[in-house]
């Protein structure tokens, strides 16, 4: 196989691969959106690159998706620093599937009520404790008690939570962007 000099993908996929950040950094350089899917970038040490720095050496990025990676790149710090990276502003879509419990969904949360333009899709794995699960259904309650929302409503799942929790969301969350046709990324 050749090997490549320049890669000037936009989108960048990786599945199943735990890809050195080196060989991240070369392919992904130029991506205004990144997936990863059961994927964990590695440091040449052998230790997880955290999300935050993976956001912050991608100046064009715009949409960050992760999917079912148990997430490792996800720390209890990742939200504030994500919150300062500065390439972090320019990003337009954010979904994180598989959420572990160390997501700081506080922090996050007091971001999605001042959000105005970033469309986020949330999903919290099965293992979060149940005191974890408490503070995310007092996040769906907030939600659902919101007769109109000053921020771009987002999509938040946890199969934890009790149905109709999960359904009143999610009814109330197409409802809303359905009028605002913000819904082409759930």
């Amino acid at each position: 196989m050749p090997k490549l000099h320049q890669v000037n993908a936009s989108k960048v996929l990786f599945q199943y691969v735990d890809i050195p950040f080196n060989d991240f950094l070369f392919l992904a350089s130029n991506a205004e959106k990144f997936s990863l899917f059961c994927t964990v970038v590695k440091y040449p040490d052998g230790s997880v690159v955290p999300l935050e720095k993976l956001v912050d050496v991608l100046p064009k990025l715009k949409s960050v998706e992760l999917y079912n990676n148990c997430l490792s790149c996800i720390s209890t710090e990742t939200v504030k620093e994500l919150l300062k990276a500065p390439n972090f502003k320019r990003i337009d879509n954010i979904r994180f599937l598989g959420l572990p419990d160390t997501f700081d969904i506080d922090t996050f949360f007091i971001f999605i009520k001042k959000n105005k333009h970033v469309k986020i899709s949330l999903s919290f794995c099965h293992e979060i404790s149940d005191a974890y699960k408490n503070c995310i259904g007092k996040i769906f309650d907030e939600i659902i008690a919101e007769k109109t929302h000053e921020y771009l409503m987002p999509y938040i799942d946890c199969q934890r939570l009790d149905y109709m929790k999960n359904h009143i969301l999610r009814e109330k969350y197409y409802a809303v962007n359905r009028l605002s046709k913000n819904i082409d990324f759930v």
